[in-house]
């Protein structure tokens, strides 16, 4: 398939059937051969609730040959006698901007294929009610990304600019809101991870292409920006903070300083990533960027080991934490870093010795203000943190003490910086 203004000369990738030959009998009353069948054929699917059979009907692959016979059976029609043809058969008028967009796109020349099939895809949203029509929906998704795929294929082989994949992500992306909305019909609803699944489809193609050579400050500078501000806050929540880190710092650092209010998001999240990893922003960068009464409430209490000032800091902040998506992780993750700090101090406190009983670290967490921590509690916690590298030693269940590693540092430095994305 070519695109860029070609003739139409090759369709081989367009390989379904529209109509076959034997199928182009007029209907009574019908003015149109093609059309017709293709009516008679989408009215049996509505009211047989056949899904398989829709998808065939609006797939983006059509047989070439049939193609032309019905592309030119369209345009010797005309849009007036097409209406009527339309009128003639009793369905849905929720369907019938989805046929007339469908028929545009068969007849649309290569480069304008995308725009004319994202339109049928657009206009059969409203029509997406129930369950069974999810076939034709899935099928509708793959072909708008296939025909995204073959188009940039095109335009990388001319020496073009390829930006098809980002229209096609942006169209999907539009529908993703529609198919969310508190207004959304149930099919439309069960659509969004067909629509998901598709937008995913599309950045690992975008990855792919990173992965091939071409590095993130080849693009322009304000989309890889964005692109990793995203992708830190995708590895936030998969509890991968290293990778966090690294997304969000070079965001960060490629973010102009002009742009204070983007520079505010990105740190918000730079700054969940990085106390978990274990190093805090100075006050001053947080007062920069009015982020000193959220996180430096939290903070003073965290690196004092304190569970009680740490929860009313918690409680205080916890809607705005949960606007930001950020409250489980500073609640659940949180809480072994202060245990580490707990365990670290009493390691101090009593002189640094090359063990400590689990009945003082219990002790000692009481006294930080979990009431009713016990010593099987301590036990766990302090494997919890042997497992996780941020103790080093083991543990003697039967003498129910902590074994602090010799010739190490028991407690081994937390953060490390994150290895730097490659831009050039």
């Amino acid at each position: 398939m070519k695109f860029g203004g070609d003739s139409i000369s090759d369709h081989s990738r367009r390989h379904k059937r529209f109509l076959s030959r034997t199928d182009m009998a007029a209907s009574p009353g019908s003015s149109a051969p093609v059309t017709s069948q293709f009516l008679a054929d989408f009215a049996g699917a509505v009211a047989s609730t056949d899904g398989r059979l829709l998808a065939a009907l609006l797939s983006a692959s059509v047989d070439p040959v049939l193609l032309a016979a019905a592309a030119g059976e369209i345009a010797a029609l005309g849009p007036a006698r097409l209406a009527r043809a339309l009128d003639g058969w009793q369905l849905p008028d929720r369907y019938k901007p989805v046929i007339q967009r469908y028929w545009a796109y068969l007849s649309a020349g290569d480069d304008g294929l995308q725009k004319a099939y994202g339109a049928v895809l657009s206009a059969f949203m409203p029509a997406f009610t129930s369950v069974w029509q999810i076939s034709a929906f899935r099928s509708m998704c793959s072909g708008l990304v296939a025909i995204a795929v073959e188009a940039e294929n095109y335009q990388k082989a001319a020496g073009l600019k390829p930006d098809k994949l980002v229209e096609a992500l942006n169209d999907l992306s539009r529908l993703c809101a529609l198919a969310s909305s508190e207004r959304a019909e149930i099919g439309q609803r069960l659509g969004f991870l067909v629509l998901t699944n598709c937008c995913f489809k599309i950045c690992f193609k975008v990855q792919s292409l990173l992965s091939s050579g071409l590095t993130y400050l080849e693009f322009p500078l304000c989309d890889a920006v964005t692109y990793h501000y995203y992708l830190g806050r995708l590895r936030i929540l998969q509890h991968d903070f290293d990778a966090a880190d690294a997304s969000l710092s070079f965001s960060w650092k490629y973010c102009p300083q002009v742009y204070e209010r983007q520079r505010r998001k990105i740190l918000i999240y730079l700054t969940v990533a990085r106390i978990i990893r274990g190093r805090f922003p100075t006050q001053e960068l947080l007062a920069k960027y009015s982020l000193d009464a959220v996180f430096g409430d939290l903070i003073d209490p965290l690196k004092a080991g304190d569970f009680a000032g740490y929860k009313r800091a918690l409680d205080y902040r916890a809607e705005w934490l949960r606007r930001h998506g950020c409250l489980s992780i500073m609640t659940h993750r949180v809480k072994i870093l202060m245990f580490r700090g707990v365990f670290r101090a009493t390691f101090l406190a009593t002189g640094g010795g090359k063990m400590c009983s689990f009945e003082i670290l219990a002790s000692a967490c009481r006294f930080a203000g979990w009431d009713d921590f016990t010593v099987e509690d301590a036990e766990c916690i302090a494997q919890s943190l042997i497992d996780q590298g941020l103790i080093k030693g083991y543990i003697s269940h039967g003498r129910k003490v902590l074994v602090f590693g010799r010739n190490v540092s028991p407690f081994p430095q937390m953060y490390i910086a994150p290895i730097a994305i490659e831009t050039t």
